[in-house]
């Protein structure tokens, strides 16, 4: 066998050629998977070179082999680290507190798969109107007696629905219906205008005044009530309403007026009353898939004492939009928060007049310990309507820290 030797200018670029080869052959490529896509990202540090990256998204990472590389996985906010997978090995375990692990000296090619998930809230969260107690809260039942403009004598009862409606029987000198009997009839509703609550009167009456035939309708203005103190620790409301009347063949017409009436220690105490919204969110498992959802339930304390309790229904969170949760038509509960039942056909009492919805609920936080930072609140009962933030209801009192609510876990089934 004869030797050939190469000499000269092919020698040497036969010696660059395998070189070159030589060289590429001791790189290394490993992918880098990041589900899903701005979950979090991936920080490397390769020794050899000695470079540094960071994998906002899957990439390649190339390194020489035998070089050690640094790779520590972050999460966006919103979002937790669930599994870091090379090959088909689980590495989580292996991550130190700062979810950090050196690989090397590496040989070999691999696939680093890294797994985000959304970091869904979930426990109890207590909201309450701000300062304590709600003045827009006004349930104006009880009795009024006391002098017309006129002179006139008066004594009327005033009851109020859950819708707000207003009812109104009794009596006023020298003033009787056609039929005869008590003046009654419905005469407006209270709703909440802006926080404040507002008289919205409407009647009519046909009967006698003095003797003489009188047609009469009215109504409220829709501005707010006053309340006012009066002296003597009273408080005093105020209303605004016009009206025409005619009486025999004459016609009365009433511009705006005011009339203000001292309320009683009982009619001053529906004012403002307390009342607060317990909201609980917690993960679920489905015994036969496995798969993971979430559900809420909350318990609304009414101002009047009453306490209404809304079943679980399914949720969803998203990092945008948080979560999004209406209730309505919950069960009313006694004072040990058991199920009110109707003695006719033992089934819980439906509370069809209130309702909650909480809107864009955003959070910030871990595990059990979240905090709302953003989101509305819109609440309506006891004929009353209001808006305001979820972080100043939040606010408002002390929250707990737990992983979800299990009272009133039978009204669920």
């Amino acid at each position: 066998m004869k030797t050939i030797k190469l000499i000269g200018p092919i020698s040497l670029a036969f010696a660059l050629f395998f070189t070159s080869n030589l060289a590429e052959a001791q790189k290394l490529s490993w992918k880098v998977a990041i589900t899903p896509a701005g979950g979090g990202t991936v920080e490397w540090q390769t020794s050899s070179p000695a470079a540094t990256g960071i994998f906002s998204k899957s990439g390649t990472l190339t390194f020489d082999k035998g070089a050690y590389v640094d790779l520590t996985f972050k999460t966006n906010a919103g979002y937790r680290l669930t599994n870091v997978v090379k090959n088909l090995d689980q590495w989580l375990d292996f991550l130190d507190d700062n979810n950090h692990y050196q690989f090397g000296p590496v040989s070999n090619p691999h696939v680093i798969a890294v797994v985000y998930a959304v970091d869904t809230p979930v426990g109890d969260f207590n909201l309450a109107y701000p300062d304590g107690k709600a003045p827009m809260i006004a349930d104006v039942t009880g009795n009024y007696q006391g002098v017309t403009a006129d002179s006139r004598d008066y004594d009327v009862d005033v009851a109020m629905d859950e819708a707000g409606k207003l009812s109104a029987i009794g009596t006023v000198d020298g003033i009787v219906p056609k039929n005869g009997g008590p003046i009654q009839g419905a005469v407006g509703t209270i709703k909440t205008v802006n926080n404040t609550p507002t008289a919205q009167g409407s009647g009519s009456f046909t009967g006698t005044m003095d003797g003489e035939v009188l047609t009469a309708k009215g109504a409220g203005t829709g501005k707010p009530l006053e309340f006012q103190n009066a002296g003597a620790d009273l408080v005093s409301v105020t209303g605004t309403g016009s009206g025409s009347a005619k009486v025999a063949d004459e016609s009365y017409s009433a511009k705006p007026t005011t009339a203000s009436h001292p309320l009683t220690d009982e009619e001053k105490s529906n004012l403002a009353k307390e009342w607060d919204l317990k909201l609980a969110i917690r993960e679920i498992t489905n015994p036969k898939t496995g798969k993971k959802s979430f559900v809420s339930s909350s318990t609304l304390n009414l101002p009047n004492g009453e306490k209404t309790f809304f079943k679980e229904r399914a949720v969803t969170y998203t990092i945008k939009n948080g979560y999004t949760i209406s209730f309505a038509k919950g069960v009313k509960l006694d004072e040990a928060g058991n199920p009110i039942l109707d003695p006719k056909n033992q089934k819980p009492v439906i509370d069809s007049k209130s309702s909650v919805k909480v809107t864009k609920m955003k959070m910030a936080g871990s595990q059990s310990n979240w905090t709302v930072t953003d989101g509305v609140i819109n609440y309506a009962f006891l004929g009353q309507k209001g808006i305001g933030k979820l972080a100043d209801f939040a606010s408002a009192v002390e929250q707990p820290e737990v992983e979800g609510m299990t009272s009133n876990r039978s009204i669920i089934e």
